[in-house]
């Protein structure tokens, strides 16, 4: 079973979960992907098994693969020109930046932290959350 995370679009995560990335892509009306790695990953061929999924489906890509565990000041830099590139890309294909561009409203926020903190996903966090937290984020992306 695959599950959904969202947060800005959509993020699938589970088994299964790289077989839905054409339809995605599709859905969303995009014609190239931005895949993020580390180069022990492509050497180990674990990107190889997304790559594929995009392959297969004559999806075009480019790979950003300077991630390192313990990152020097030249891997900060080269993280903040990607995330530079995507901020780009997002304002250039017209993505809203902020939840009030979406019609939200600082009264949604608390019923929509409190839904986010209900999610299924929640208990499989990365990073302790709670609701204060998840109202917090969303106030500074309102």
């Amino acid at each position: 079973m695959i599950n959904r995370f969202i947060l800005n679009e959509v993020s699938y995560f589970g088994p299964g979960a790289r077989e839905v990335l054409p339809k995605e892509i599709t859905r969303l009306g995009l014609r190239k992907a931005f895949v993020v790695t580390d180069k022990d990953l492509i050497k180990y061929g674990v990107a190889d098994k997304v790559l594929s999924v995009l392959k297969s489906a004559g999806i075009p890509y480019e790979i950003f693969s300077e991630i390192k565990q313990k990152p020097t000041v030249f891997n900060v830099k080269a993280a903040r020109v990607a995330v530079e590139a995507v901020k780009s890309l997002a304002m250039r294909v017209g993505i809203p930046q902020h939840l009030s561009e979406l019609g939200i409203e600082e009264n949604d926020l608390e019923r929509l932290s409190e839904a986010a903190f209900a999610d299924v996903c929640t208990p499989g966090n990365p990073r302790e959350v709670s609701k204060e937290i998840i109202l917090e984020l969303y106030r500074k992306a309102l």
